[in-house]
């Protein structure tokens, strides 16, 4: 988000050094969503590939995965060997839009933005009780407020343990919850090698995974 109007991709390249750099927007009025993307070369800043999306809201699903191939193609063409598409977590549109709320909010990086993004997290849960991504954002969310002493020792190591499990029984490639067992076991148990586990754990699933 501190990208958003910097309006300068040669300044954002330099800084994170990325030699590509993703940017567009999203508008939704009258039940629609539109998406504008464009894929820009952080060398010379050249648009390699663009493109804009008018959809109804109820298609968003759709939406997405259509943004997502046609991007991953023009990736595919820059950078061989790239990764393919995760699967979609969930078929509620209601869960999927409470769970990017829940994110942005965690993105906040506050005891007040994290205990918002859980009361969102709560109600994906409640709109789809399968929806592994929440679980695994809860589990870590409950891991740094016990680093940060803003809930009890006992509360933070039962609702982590919980959640981080719940999630991996849904799907075992979770680096969040991979990541906030390895917390758990940090802060609570002093078992370094199941710490290294779940850490080199979370870093196969996403090697740019930045807490592993």
């Amino acid at each position: 988000m501190r990208y958003k109007s910097a309006g300068n991709p040669g300044a954002i390249r330099e800084e994170l050094g990325a030699d590509y750099l993703l940017a567009g927007s999203v508008l939704r009025q009258d039940g629609h969503v539109r998406i504008t993307a464009r894929l820009i070369r952080g060398e010379d800043q050249c648009c390699i590939w663009s493109n804009c999306y008018t959809r109804a809201d109820d298609s968003v699903f759709l939406l997405q995965d259509e943004l997502a191939r046609d991007i991953t193609s023009a990736t595919l063409q820059a950078l061989p060997g790239a990764n393919g598409l995760a699967s979609r977590p969930t078929t509620s549109a209601a869960a999927f839009e409470k769970y990017l709320k829940g994110r942005h909010f965690a993105n906040d990086w506050s005891v007040l933005g994290f205990m918002r993004a859980i009361r969102c997290f709560e109600q994906v849960i409640q709109d789809d009780p399968a929806y592994a991504p929440a679980y695994a954002s809860m589990a870590l969310l409950h891991a740094m407020l016990g680093m940060w002493g803003a809930l009890p020792a006992d509360v933070v190591c039962e609702r982590l343990e919980h959640f981080a499990h719940k999630g991996l029984g849904l799907c075992d490639d979770l680096e969040d919850a991979h990541c906030a067992l390895g917390y758990k076991y940090l802060l609570f148990d002093a078992n370094w090698l199941a710490v290294e586990q779940h850490a080199t754990r979370a870093i196969e699933i996403n090697p740019s995974y930045p807490f592993g």
